[in-house]
């Protein structure tokens, strides 16, 4: 196998980890959007207030998921974006080579 294959492999393979990173960083944020939307409602009031987390009140916890929240948003949006270069990388490699 020639190194220009190779490296070509080793784009490709580092492609399809970057999607399955993103979709599973997409899955964690609507999970964790989900849990602030619930907490946000007072959902989960009685489980915070009965100590499972600490000292923490409700509405702290909700300030903190609604920043974890937008975090994992910016994390998500920098896979994507990363995904997206390696797949026009390998659509450009594949074209010269």
């Amino acid at each position: 196998m020639s190194d220009s294959a190779l490296f070509l492999d080793r784009v490709i393979a580092a492609r399809r980890a970057a999607w399955l990173v993103f979709l599973v960083a997409v899955g964690v944020q609507i999970f964790t959007y989900l849990a602030f939307l619930g907490m946000e409602r007072g959902w989960l009031d009685g489980l915070i207030e009965s100590g499972l987390y600490g000292g923490i009140t409700p509405d702290e916890a909700t300030r903190l998921m609604f920043l974890y929240t937008v975090a994992l948003k910016l994390m998500s949006t920098a896979i994507l974006m990363g995904a997206l270069f390696l797949t026009l990388w390998v659509r450009g490699l594949r074209r010269i080579g």
